[in-house]
């Protein structure tokens, strides 16, 4: 399955702005749940971003 990795950063920017909302505002434990799932989702986008460059 092909993965479109701007539609990855993009989602995980996503998760990065409700996670520090979430911190701010909620909960604490769900926005740093939140914030690491966004940190993951960018770092799988980049990794293949990398892969189809090369």
């Amino acid at each position: 399955m092909k993965v479109n990795p701007l539609l990855l950063q993009v989602v995980s920017a996503f998760f990065l702005i409700y996670g520090i909302v979430d911190i701010i505002f909620v909960n604490v434990l769900l926005g740093i749940i939140l914030l690491i799932i966004g940190v993951a989702m960018n770092v799988v986008a980049l990794n293949i971003r990398m892969k189809m460059k090369k």
